[in-house]
């Protein structure tokens, strides 16, 4: 509930609890966190969101691809290039197609 709140929230202040959050959630909360902090286009969540493109969970290092590809820029196309699984690429390949549609 805290995560849905915070989605609202505009700010550099709201981008941080949601990184800190990730760092001390679970695998399936950490999905959402990352969800929502690509919506929020939050380009300093790069750093944090990165090392999850080699999770062994799928799901979240899709999850980690797709949002990258919404927060776009330098840093995230970076950490995109050569860090992530097969289905994780494929994933990030299409959010990045849509994003600049």
């Amino acid at each position: 509930m805290a995560r849905i709140a915070l989605d609202r929230i505009p700010g550099a202040e709201a981008d941080a609890a949601l990184i800190d959050a990730l760092g001390k959630a679970d695998d399936k909360s950490k999905i959402g966190i990352v969800n929502s902090l690509g919506v929020r286009k939050a380009a300093s969540a790069v750093a944090a969101i990165a090392p999850l493109l080699k999770s062994k969970d799928p799901l979240l290092a899709e999850a980690a691809a797709a949002a990258l590809g919404h927060i776009g820029g330098a840093d995230a196309t970076k950490a995109l290039k050569g860090r992530m699984n097969k289905a994780a690429r494929a994933t990030a390949e299409s959010t990045l197609k849509e994003h600049k549609a």
